[in-house]
């Protein structure tokens, strides 16, 4: 799987893992996510965090201030934070990478 060849060391191999775990709720394949489906990937990978948390955490990746997250921010920014979001993603995302390429 993606997830089993991935690393945060890996760039180019876990920025592609990025960009899956970011598409599955780019329903619409506009290639940004408003807040509602941000919060499912922001609560994977702080699942004990507050609705203050990753909305705080939204805005931080938000960098254009237009209130959706476009793959390219989401990407930059989880990159930036490496394995505790890779770690976080791998244990929500892994089996919908697995099913999804078998």
């Amino acid at each position: 799987s993606l997830f089993r060849a991935a690393s945060p060391d890996c760039s180019d191999t876990f920025e592609e893992v990025l960009k899956f775990c970011f598409r599955i709720y780019d329903t619409e394949g506009t290639g940004k996510i408003d807040y509602d489906h941000a919060t499912h990937i922001l609560r994977a990978i702080k699942p004990d965090g507050t609705e203050e948390e990753w909305k705080a955490t939204f805005n931080e990746i938000d960098k254009n201030d237009n209130e959706t997250l476009e793959e390219s921010e989401f990407v930059a920014w989880a990159m930036g934070n490496g394995k505790d979001v890779f770690q976080r993603l791998n244990f929500v995302f892994s089996p919908i990478v697995d099913e999804r390429q078998d």
